[in-house]
């Protein structure tokens, strides 16, 4: 054919089909780069931290804090009083905590009764429970380390680990290691790994711990399908029953916390590579990069009172779409062509 040009309109924000056909001519013949306009920050977007110092974080912050104390009562309040309800400990063999896992090994050491679904409940959250608060008091600990290194990982652990998960923890959590979006993925890293490294136990490993967090979780489903089917049966009214439907459904929802997998595809994209997988060197680089924003979030408070106030809302309000807008740089455009904003581009 012969060649021919034609007239497209740059930035024509009356017609964005004629303004879309403009770019897809351009990048096409090669005129433009496809991500030409967006860069990664080189200095790790620390210029941009001051801008997350906006006064609505105080109000997030604050409902993270609410849900934390709300979960946590949720959680130890109900599970503690089970436990010291020592009568209805123990049941019948024909209650319908024989289909539960637990209770089938157990029935064989207490001849054939069972404990209780609130109690096996109780046992489970409460120990799961005590090993994120340790894991908490470890991090806390880190905090006051007179290495710095360390007390901003510390302090990094405690805002974007500790306290998401304490805020939406449930026994039925452990699912979230067999979503399929998330044992996928973990499974063929795993398997690139052991091929690489030729050490197959760690896959083995992998897969036992897998296993065994999808019993836990199962286990806690069942018990909490069970509870809630009888609190549903039992209901006086609509509108409670409405609320035990709604209250299962939430946890149910909170299995996967979806800000911290939006964070982990985010760590994936920018610090992984190619395989997108992190390996023990790149996660060690996107943990010591968040180490290093909790330290330029304090730094960046120096001005402001109460500082302590400002950075604790700064950090517990900080979500995925601010690791966007800090590691992120949009280039500036070129100008535009003198020919009334209209550019020639040959096609043959």
């Amino acid at each position: 054919r012969k060649a021919m040009s034609k007239v497209l309109p740059v930035g024509d924000t009356e017609n964005p089909k004629r303004n879309l056909l403009a770019d897809w001519e351009s990048i096409k013949e090669g005129h433009k780069k496809f991500f030409g306009g967006i860069s990664i920050a080189e200095d790790g977007g620390w210029r941009d931290v001051k801008k997350l110092l906006t006064r609505d974080r105080f109000f997030w912050a604050g409902l993270s804090i609410v849900f934390l104390t709300l979960n946590l009562s949720t959680i130890i309040h109900p599970n503690v009083q089970a436990l010291l309800e020592t009568e209805d400990a123990v049941v019948e063999a024909d209650d319908s905590s024989r289909f539960l896992l637990a209770n089938f090994v157990i029935g064989n050491f207490m001849g054939g009764k069972r404990l209780s679904p609130k109690v096996l409940l109780a046992i489970i959250e409460l120990l799961m429970l005590a090993f994120n608060l340790a894991k908490g008091i470890i991090f806390a600990q880190d905090c006051i380390s007179d290495d710095e290194m360390t007390k901003w990982h510390g302090v990094a652990k405690i805002f974007w680990d500790v306290v998401p998960d304490l805020g939406s923890f449930s026994a039925m959590k452990s699912l979230h290691f067999v979503t399929p979006n998330i044992f996928v993925p973990s499974l063929m890293a795993s398997v690139r790994l052991a091929r690489r490294s030729n050490r197959v136990h760690h896959l083995l490993l992998y897969l036992v711990r897998t296993l065994c967090f999808g019993l836990v979780g199962m286990e806690a489903f069942m018990i909490k399908f069970i509870m809630a089917s009888e609190r549903h049966r039992a209901a006086q009214t609509f509108f409670d029953a409405i609320i035990i439907a709604v209250a299962f459904l939430n946890q149910m929802l909170g299995v996967v916390n979806v800000d911290k997998f939006a964070q982990r595809r985010l760590f994936i994209f920018v610090f992984g590579n190619e395989d997108s997988h992190l390996n023990t060197e790149e996660a060690m680089k996107a943990q010591t990069w968040m180490a290093m924003l909790a330290m330029k979030m304090w730094h960046a408070t120096e001005d402001l009172k109460p500082r302590v106030l400002w950075f604790v809302a700064t950090g517990l309000a900080y979500s995925d779409n601010d690791f966007q807008q800090l590691t992120l740089d949009a280039k500036p455009e070129k100008p535009k062509s003198q020919s009334g904003g209209f550019t020639n581009i040959a096609t043959a």
